[in-house]
């Protein structure tokens, strides 16, 4: 079985390590990815060989082909867009922090029970 990612977020962590290393995985593919940089969001595309391209998050959470999400954005959007996938029934791994403020990542891992997904954050170096 393969899994299919949206990344949201072309920026430095996701040109770094994230696209490469999950595009090492044989059995994962990235299929979308989004960034409110229209140009960087289009270059990182076209480098990393990603099909689809989107500047709003909200155009890929339900499309039934994505399975999880790969969230590397600002902080303060770390929430509200995991959610989403979340609420959609998308698995998320998200950079850390998980969330600015409690309620938030409270929000956050009691969507992904109520949805039966996966939440796990970036805290593999920690």
């Amino acid at each position: 079985m393969t899994l299919n990612l949206a990344v949201i977020g072309a920026g430095f962590m996701s040109q770094l390590a994230h696209i490469p290393n999950f595009s090492r995985i044989k059995d994962c593919k990235i299929i979308a990815l989004c960034d409110k940089r229209k140009r960087l969001g289009k270059m990182v595309a076209e480098k990393y060989h990603i099909p689809y391209f989107y500047e709003n998050y909200l155009d890929i959470v339900d499309r039934s082909d994505i399975d999880a999400a790969v969230v590397i954005v600002n902080d303060e959007m770390h929430a509200p867009i995991s959610i989403d996938f979340l609420k959609s029934g998308k698995h998320v791994f998200v950079e850390k922090p998980m969330a600015t403020n409690i309620n938030d990542g409270e929000e956050m891992v009691s969507t992904a029970r109520k949805t039966g997904v996966k939440l796990m954050i970036a805290y593999m170096k920690r």
